[in-house]
């Protein structure tokens, strides 16, 4: 990643990216931390410290508050690598996995069922990354990932191929009520797989609906004329037997809003 910085930039500015998540950035915390990218910053990250490759990071455009889910400290290097973050104005939670592909699975489902469990899922929560899983295929080890993720109420959104005639790659989501739109590019100057772009139309959380409430403001000694005009109105067409039921209904509403407008309201 180190030095593909400017194609980077280039990408997240023509498809307008407000975060993106990083599999196998092959830095170190150092390096992280001195690597900038224009208009982003890595929230969550995690590298390896003693092994080449590897490593895991979430980047949010500065604009938007995000803060770090802390998930790194779950990760075990080269078995399965983990970082997240909490987007607090849309109130989801934003993880990316990466699996080592030469590793057995099981480490890698057991510590995924460990963080699955420690996360508030509760939260929209958005699950991305390289698992090394063949999705598009019979593997079994694809039957065991996704039991997992399913028994958590997540579901696949990738059905594609992602890596030359693989689909390695995939993102997971835990909610319905929101249009989601996913889609891949070729990004062959920056990765072999290809980049997962995906578009959610969400609502703010921290704005809530405005709605303009007028009213006119009634006295005490409206109301005092009202209940007296009321009083003294004749009702007796309500049990009429001649007049249909329909009648019946606007004439009672039309003296209940006529009285008001007489009396009730303040000039």
């Amino acid at each position: 990643m180190r030095n593909k910085l400017v194609d980077l930039e280039v990408v997240l500015s023509e498809w307008n990216i407000d975060f993106f998540c990083v599999n196998e950035h092959w830095m170190t915390n150092t390096e992280l931390e001195v690597t900038k990218l224009e208009g982003y910053s890595a929230i969550a990250s995690f590298c390896r410290s003693e092994k080449e490759h590897g490593g895991v990071a979430v980047y949010v455009r500065d604009k938007i508050n995000a803060s770090n889910l802390k998930l790194s400290g779950l990760s075990i290097k080269q078995i399965c690598e983990v970082c997240g973050i909490y987007l607090e104005h849309r109130d989801i939670q934003i993880i990316t996995f990466y699996r080592f592909p030469l590793t057995e699975l099981n480490p890698f489902l057991e510590n995924l069922s460990k963080i699955l469990n420690k996360l508030n899922l509760k939260r929209k929560t958005i699950i991305a990354g390289d698992l090394n899983v063949h999705f598009l295929t019979n593997d079994p080890k694809k039957s065991k990932l996704l039991n997992i993720f399913h028994s958590y109420n997540f579901q696949e959104m990738i059905d594609f191929n992602t890596r030359a005639n693989s689909c390695i790659d995939n993102i997971f989501i835990n909610f319905t009520e929101y249009n989601c739109f996913v889609e891949s590019q070729d990004v062959p100057y920056l990765s072999d797989h290809r980049g997962l772009l995906m578009r959610l139309d969400v609502d703010d959380a921290s704005t809530p609906s405005k709605k303009l409430i007028s009213y006119r403001p009634i006295s005490d000694e409206g109301l005092f004329l009202l209940y007296n005009a009321i009083e003294l109105q004749d009702w007796g067409f309500v049990d009429s037997k001649s007049i249909d039921p329909d009648t019946r209904f606007t004439t009672f509403v039309d003296i209940i809003s006529g009285t008001m407008e007489e009396y009730a309201y303040e000039d």
